[in-house]
């Protein structure tokens, strides 16, 4: 079974891959960017 990421770790991947549209999706939600 796959455990739940980190959302820093999230974040960090999705930064690296470019997946702008993702990044803004997560910070709608409360996403902190720290």
């Amino acid at each position: 079974m796959n455990k739940p990421r980190p959302r820093a770790e999230l974040l960090y991947e999705l930064v690296r891959t470019g997946n702008i549209v993702a990044i803004k999706a997560l910070c709608e939600e409360g996403a902190s960017l720290e």
